[in-house]
């Protein structure tokens, strides 16, 4: 109760800036008795998803696939051959990415580089040669054609060698793509991110023997091609940059406290090429740093990392902020709070996400709201709160300007379930009295408000 009165207030106050609200379900149900590890995700669209993962039955690869957005999963490949021949408990190599196209074709990547391929959604699969001499750090594809990959040497792997591959025929052949003596030499390559103009920037950590400086970050940046490339230099404090233009970018980070579990996650932007970094947003614990990052359609921007939940931003990172989170009933004993990864996220505000604390909850979001400082609509409050159908109840609410007012119930998850107003009306407070209907189910809806297009929320329980 308390949990729902804290949320009313927070849904109910007016605030500066868009705040969207999301119901939260499970997006996938792990068996508890099976430490299982999400290790990669995608969509062609919000329904139909691959979801890659690993466990410490040995299994290194499954792969489950969707077509009603996670309502429903059907296992498509196992390999348990991958099992290791010293330990029951960990896999000899596993599945570390996935990648799934609209044409039907599947492609999926180990630690150690073989490569599992399907043409038709799943229904079949088939092994291209192994790439040779891998060990993974980074992988990506532009498209279903053309990949690029990063390679470390890890003690336990002692023929895997330090490299940057690329692929023009969807992973049947790879050949290493050449850089720069200056940079092989000193440098191993980490992360790839992959960039809005398609080209990439490979995070770089020195190789043991060779100095750097500790307040500065290293980036390699190049294109597929390989037409450029050029070291890139960057304050600490940024770790993952993305460019909108050749100017402006964003980036993720943060700051360090020797001594102290209190780091300062931030974002930051540069407006000159990465030349300078000015720092946008910060936040302590819980939320210490940002791991996790998309951005989607180049002004809306989702990071996550320590804590649950992510951070939103719809102006290219200028502003940040922390949307509402309304939890499925089944998730609220459950739920993890020490991590949080997002995986994709769609038009209509569905988002895929999981959290960590001993064991993965693989999550769905979906917006069923936004408040948003404007010229429309505001709620004050409504009551009896609860509320029993087929009976009234009253709404409080001011109009600034005038225009046609529609009011109306929604389910958790925004789906309308029954009108209850719609007509002009002027600007002013008003006080009106709605009723329920008599065959409305007991449980927790959404009051929406809209007017000019813009739609405010508030919560309210109807009961027998």
């Amino acid at each position: 109760m308390k949990y729902l009165l804290f949320l009313l207030i927070l849904l109910t106050f007016d605030r500066l800036f868009s705040q969207d609200t999301y119901y939260v379900e499970h997006a996938y149900k792990f068996n508890n008795n099976v430490l299982t590890s999400i290790m990669d995700f995608k969509c062609i669209d919000e329904n139909n998803c691959i979801l890659l993962k690993t466990d410490n039955n040995a299994t290194g690869l499954m792969l489950e696939k969707t077509t009603d957005g996670g309502n429903s999963w059907e296992l498509i490949y196992a390999d348990t051959s991958f099992k290791s021949t010293d330990s029951i408990y960990y896999p000899q190599y596993w599945g570390v990415k996935c990648e799934y196209f609209s044409n039907g074709k599947i492609i999926i990547l180990t630690n150690r580089g073989h490569i599992i391929v399907s043409e038709d959604f799943g229904t079949s699969f088939k092994e291209y040669p192994q790439i040779e001499n891998y060990s993974h750090k980074s992988f990506v594809m532009l498209d279903s054609i053309n990949a690029f990959a990063t390679s470390v040497n890890w003690a336990q792997h002692p023929d895997s060698e330090i490299k940057i591959l690329k692929s023009t025929d969807a992973c049947k052949k790879w050949e290493n793509f050449s850089v720069p003596d200056s940079i092989n030499e000193r440098w191993f390559y980490s992360k790839i991110i992959l960039q809005k103009d398609k080209s990439f920037i490979i995070r770089l950590n020195r190789r043991y023997g060779f100095e750097s400086d500790s307040t500065k970050n290293y980036f390699y940046h190049t294109n597929f091609e390989n037409s450029f490339g050029k070291l890139f230099v960057v304050p600490n404090y940024v770790e993952y940059i993305y460019f909108f233009d050749e100017n402006e970018a964003f980036s993720t980070g943060r700051i360090v406290l020797p001594g102290s579990f209190n780091d300062t996650a931030i974002t930051s932007k540069t407006y000159d090429a990465g030349n300078t970094w000015e720092i946008r947003y910060k936040t302590t614990w819980p939320y210490e740093m940002f791991t996790s990052q998309l951005v989607h359609n180049d002004t809306t921007i989702l990071i996550s990392g320590s804590g649950f939940g992510f951070f939103q931003s719809s102006d290219k990172g200028e502003s940040w902020y922390k949307p509402i989170f309304h939890l499925a009933q089944d998730l609220k004993d459950t739920i993890g709070t020490w991590s949080s990864s997002i995986w994709s996220y769609f038009d209509n505000g569905t988002i895929y996400f999981d959290t960590y604390i001993f064991q993965n909850q693989f999550l769905k979001g979906t917006r069923v709201g936004t408040s948003v400082y404007s010229p429309s609509v505001k709620p004050k409050r409504i009551y009896p709160n609860p509320v029993t159908y087929g009976s009234d109840f009253i709404a409080e609410y001011e109009i600034a300007t005038s225009g046609h007012l529609k009011m109306y119930l929604s389910d958790l998850s925004g789906r309308e379930v029954c009108p209850l107003y719609s007509d002009f009306a002027e600007s002013g407070s008003y006080s009106i009295s709605l009723r329920l209907p008599e065959n409305i189910s007991s449980g927790s809806y959404w009051l929406v408000s809209e007017q000019h297009g813009y739609k405010h929320v508030q919560l309210l329980n109807v009961v027998k």
